[in-house]
């Protein structure tokens, strides 16, 4: 099994690397799945509120402006 820092080091080479890197949010395992399965593919994102939304959690909104 890879470990943690493993992947860390991968995905900070995959950012260095020359040519575009595409990565695209999944929302749930099902997602995940399919674009993980898809040719090209070399990572994953796993946004909060698609997690959230999948699962029918309501997120707290919030401001990008702070006071």
């Amino acid at each position: 099994m890879t470990s943690t820092a493993d992947k860390a080091t991968r995905l900070q080479a995959l950012h260095a690397a020359p040519e575009l890197l595409l990565v695209v949010n999944v929302w749930d395992a099902i997602t995940a799945k399919v674009i993980a399965e898809a040719p090209g593919t070399q990572a994953l994102a796993t946004p909060s509120h698609g997690i959230a939304a999948s699962a029918a959690i309501r997120m707290a909104r919030r401001s990008l402006v702070t006071r």
